[in-house]
C-alpha cells in the first residue's frame, strides 16, 4: 500500500512539472547546480536594468506566492522593475539529485551566487541588482552579504520581517507573552490568547527544547490570526497570512511537490537554522540596507529588526515600522511597503 501511495505521488510530481506548462521564453529557465534544478521566472520590466530577487520564506517555501498571492506587490513592482522569483533548493516545485548534507545555508549561499552570476551573463552586467529577503529569505540574504566578497555582486539589500538571529527564542517567548496579556486585558480572543498565555508561561527559557521552539513558531502565527480577526492587524487588499501559508496547498503549479519540499527541507535544516545568530557580524554588512518590520510580528518580533538596524554596518541604512502589520509587511500594509521598497531601489540602482 505505502509503495503505491508513492509512486502515485511521484506520478502527479511528474505530471505537474512539465516545463512546457511553465515556461515563457526568456522569461523563464531552470537555475541548475550541484544536484539541484530550480525554476527561475524573470517577470517584468527587464529594460529598466534594474532587478529585484525575491528570496521567500521557509527553509523551504515557495517563491511564486509573492508573484500570485498579493497581485498589487507584485505587480507594481513589475511595473518598474524585473523581478526575479526562484524557488530555493528544496523549495517550492525545484527538483534534483542530491543527499541531505547539500541542504544547508552555504550551499543555499553559494545556489545564489551563482543564480546572480547567470542573471548577469543573461541580462548584462550593466544591470543593478537588488536582493529583498522575506522571513527566512532574511536570513539567507544575511548569510550571503557576509561571505568574502558578494556584496560587490548587488547594489542593496532589502529585509523585510527576516531573521538573522534564530537562537534567541526567548525574543518569542516573551513577546508572545506580552501580547497575550495585553489581548486578554481588553478581552479579545480570549481562548486563543489565554491558551498562548498558558504555554509561554510554562517553557523553561534556560533551555527551550526543539518541540517549544516548533510551538512558539506555530503560536507566533496564531497570534497573527487573532490580531487580524481582531482588526489590530489589517490589510490594504484583504490578502491575510492565512492565503499565504495556504498557496503551499493550492499552488497551480505543483501543490503536491511544494507541500513536500517545505516538510522535508525544514525538518533537514532545523538544527541548523534554529541556532544561527549572525549579530556579532553584521557590521560587516556595507551595502545600502532598508528594513521592514511589522509592529505585531511574533513569529520573528519586532526586537530583531531593531537589532539588525543597530548593528549593520551601512551608513546608508534606514528602518520601517508598519503599525498595522504582522510578519508579512507586503500583504498587510501593501501601498506604504511599495512606496518604502521603490524609493530605496529608486535612490541606489
Amino acid at each position: 500500500m505505502n509503495k503505491f501511495v508513492i509512486i502515485i505521488m511521484v506520478i502527479l510530481m511528474i505530471a505537474a512539472c512539465k516545463k512546457s506548462d511553465m515556461s515563457d521564453g526568456d522569461n523563464f529557465f531552470y537555475l541548475k547546480t550541484e544536484g539541484a534544478y530550480m525554476p527561475v521566472f524573470v517577470e517584468g520590466n527587464k529594460t529598466s536594468n534594474t532587478f529585484i530577487i525575491i528570496l521567500h520564506g521557509g527553509p523551504g517555501g515557495d517563491d511564486q506566492v509573492y508573484k500570485d498571492v498579493c497581485l498589487p506587490f507584485s505587480e507594481t513592482l513589475e511595473e518598474k522593475y524585473a523581478v526575479v522569483y526562484y524557488d530555493q533548493r528544496g523549495s517550492g516545485i525545484s527538483q534534483g539529485k542530491y543527499d541531505d548534507e547539500m541542504v544547508t545555508v552555504a550551499q543555499h549561499v553559494k545556489d545564489l551566487e551563482v543564480l546572480i552570476k547567470l542573471l548577469k551573463y543573461k541580462y548584462g552586467n550593466d544591470n543593478n541588482f537588488f536582493l529583498l529577503g522575506h522571513s527566512w529569505g532574511g536570513t539567507l540574504g544575511t548569510a550571503f552579504l557576509l561571505k568574502e566578497n558578494n556584496q560587490n555582486l548587488i547594489s542593496g539589500w532589502i529585509e523585510v520581517d527576516g531573521a538573522h538571529n534564530f537562537s534567541d527564542f526567548k525574543i518569542v517567548n516573551q513577546a508572545l507573552i506580552t501580547i497575550a496579556e495585553d489581548q486578554i486585558a481588553n478581552e479579545n480572543s480570549l481562548d486563543g490568547w489565554q491558551e498562548i498565555l498558558d504555554f509561554c508561561s510554562e517553557v523553561d527559557t534556560n533551555n527551550i527544547s526543539d518541540g517549544d521552539k516548533s510551538q512558539l513558531n506555530a503560536f507566533g502565527f496564531k497570534a497573527e490570526e487573532y490580531l487580524s480577526t481582531d482588526e489590530i492587524i489589517t490589510s490594504d487588499y484583504g490578502v491575510t497570512l492565512g492565503e499565504l501559508m495556504n498557496h503551499n496547498y493550492f499552488s497551480s503549479f505543483n501543490p503536491l511537490m511544494a507541500k513536500l519540499n517545505l516538510s522535508m527541507t525544514n525538518s533537514t535544516m532545523f538544527d541548523e537554522v534554529s541556532k544561527i545568530d549572525y549579530t556579532p557580524e553584521l557590521y560587516k554588512i556595507q551595502t545600502p540596507t532598508l528594513i521592514l518590520w511589522g509592529r505585531h510580528d511574533y513569529v520573528l518580533p519586532l526586537k530583531l529588526g531593531l537589532d539588525a538596524y543597530e548593528n549593520i554596518g551601512s551608513e546608508n541604512k534606514k528602518m520601517t515600522i508598519f503599525d498595522n502589520s504582522g510578519h508579512s509587511v507586503m500583504l498587510n500594509e501593501t501601498d506604504k511597503f511599495l512606496e518604502e521598497v521603490i524609493s530605496f531601489v529608486d535612490t541606489y540602482k
